[in-house]
């Protein structure tokens, strides 16, 4: 009966093991790569963001050329089952990913997503962000904070 006990209880807890163990690996991309020279990480504050989008936190990397390492990261974290499965968009061309949009649902509310964008064509280009609105509508929320960067740097 314990065992049983125990073997539900982790089956519970798999998702957010899973969770956290990308939001670690997320996060080491960004502290690998975030100040190395020729890349540019930019990070948004929800009080930034929030009166204008439904982006609740913005992270991003973008490397002035491909950067190969980044990208082998990127890919290694995009190529991870749990991922897989919640793969929004994939681009590819001569068998390689040079585009990908991931949206993984969180707990709780099923409008709240965290995102994985990733481009390799001219630059490379990592975006890590969270927000309360369904993939359906990530073109939208992107035009938004397009809207935001050009109102921010007038």
């Amino acid at each position: 009966m314990k065992l049983k006990a125990l073997i539900l209880m982790l089956c519970c807890l798999l998702p957010t093991l899973l969770c956290a163990q990308q939001e670690k690996k997320v996060k080491d991309i960004f502290d690998t790569y975030g100040k190395q020279d020729g890349v540019v990480m930019v990070q948004l504050a929800s009080d930034i963001l929030q009166p204008k989008t439904r982006i609740s936190y913005y992270r991003s990397l973008v490397a002035n050329k491909t950067n190969d390492k980044l990208k082998a990261d990127v890919l290694l974290l995009l190529a991870n089952k749990a991922l897989a499965k919640h793969m929004v968009s994939e681009v590819k061309k001569n068998g390689e990913v040079v585009n990908a949009v991931c949206a993984i649902p969180l707990d709780g509310n099923k409008n709240d997503y965290e995102y994985i964008l990733f481009d390799n064509r001219a630059k490379t280009t990592f975006v890590y962000m969270r927000g309360n609105f369904h993939p359906d509508k990530l073109n939208d929320e992107l035009k938004k904070l397009k809207e935001l960067f050009l109102y921010i740097n007038n």
